[in-house]
């Protein structure tokens, strides 16, 4: 087997498990049913207005790529459109809830963007409060793409990475010049590698 064939074993194995971590996630799903009191849906607006507005857009419409703000593109990333034109419309009130906590939609697909923010942390009365709101908007805008967040090859192989043991660092870094040479040549320097071992290494 030439070295190339072997580099392109690697990728592909790589890209798989890459895969596998994007689009296959498992969380609890509790039953839910929230109230929907005048309270939870005031103190719901207020935690939209301060902290989902800023990627779903006032509106909470959804739309744009965030992706698209990356130092380095790995896929596309489109804020959900959690008004009635979007499919929280078909969400229970515990798909909704695990999907701001665990950040895992309804179809079992990784959120990845939200689990990069703090909703998580997010309480359960305050998650509830916001599901209340939530439910009350009125419909606005286009339905976003399903599934919202789809890696290209370099993002899963950055995910693909993260899955393997992190104890010697050394090992991811002397994988990425290979897998580098798949980029094009004005993203193969010394910058770009620096950013992609810092998010290889870091939260994604």
């Amino acid at each position: 087997m030439t070295g190339g064939s072997l580099i392109l074993l690697l990728v592909c194995g790589v890209a798989s498990v890459g895969l596998h971590r994007a689009y296959v996630r498992i969380a609890p799903l509790h039953e839910l049913n929230v109230d929907g009191t005048t309270e939870q849906i005031r103190r719901g607006r207020m935690i939209a207005d301060s902290f989902c507005a800023g990627c779903h857009s006032p509106t909470l419409a959804g739309g744009g790529d965030i992706g698209s703000h990356f130092p380095i593109y790995v896929g596309s990333f489109v804020p959900g459109n959690l008004t009635p034109t979007g499919v929280l419309s078909h969400w229970s009130d515990g798909q909704i809830f695990r999907a701001i906590r665990n950040a895992i939609g309804a179809d079992g697909n990784w959120l990845a963007v939200m689990s990069l923010t703090n909703a998580g942390n997010l309480s359960d009365d305050d998650i509830r409060a916001l599901i209340a709101y939530i439910r009350r908007l009125p419909a606005a805008g286009a339905a976003t793409p399903e599934p919202p967040d789809q890696f290209n090859l370099i993002g899963l192989l950055m995910l693909g990475l993260r899955q393997f043991p992190t104890g010697n660092p050394v090992k991811i870094d002397a994988a990425l010049p290979h897998l580098l040479r798949l980029l094009p040549l004005s993203m193969a320097n010394t910058s770009s590698r620096s950013r992609i071992a810092g998010i290889v290494m870091g939260r994604i």
